[in-house]
């Protein structure tokens, strides 16, 4: 949305759930979005401490928005912290061309500039997929998030950073704080 020099991308679509193709829910138009000063003027370089956005769409032609199609998270803030169990989601280039979302659960570990880090087999094209807590139910004797609402889904940060191509794959993210509020 911003290229981290003071400038916003334009032009651009949300198309939710593209798989090989398929668009099942259309495509729907930006009406607003905001990032943090920190992102939008700290010079597009990563780590960087809130590479963060919220961006509103317009309802459909039929006037219905978009999470009666794809659902709602909750957000919580601080709550990404080193030893917590996240699931994050992204469309990796690596693997199946960035034509498929995939999801990946791992243990966060910390970074440096108040971002996290996890390991996964994802790389560039998965940025700006979400970091989840509560995704789905959790197995007996798995280790739950740590969050003090156990049951509620919630976004902890987003996919910034991580090396594109071979080595030791991982993801980085922001830890969200007032910044993003």
């Amino acid at each position: 949305m911003s290229d981290g020099s003071g400038h916003f991308y334009t032009n651009w679509v949300f198309i939710p759930a593209t798989r090989l193709g398929s668009v099942p829910f259309g495509s729907w138009t930006w009406r607003q979005v905001v990032t943090t000063a920190t992102w939008h003027f700290g010079g597009g370089g990563v780590p960087n401490a809130q590479d963060v956005a919220v961006i509103a769409l317009f309802p459909n032609s039929s006037s219905v928005k978009i999470g009666s199609y794809t659902g709602y998270a909750g957000f919580k803030i601080p709550d990404l912290y080193a030893g917590q169990y996240v699931t994050m989601i992204g469309y990796r280039c690596n693997l199946d061309s960035c034509a498929k979302d995939h999801r990946k659960d791992a243990q966060v570990f910390g970074d440096s500039n108040n971002t996290d880090i996890a390991g996964s087999d994802m790389s560039g094209g998965a940025s700006g997929g979400g970091w989840l807590i509560n995704y789905g139910q959790y197995a007996t004797g798995e280790p739950p998030s740590g969050a003090s609402d156990s049951n509620l889904l919630s976004l902890v940060s987003a996919i910034s950073y991580g090396p594109m191509a071979g080595g030791v794959l991982y993801l980085g993210a922001s830890i969200l704080d007032g910044r993003y509020v």
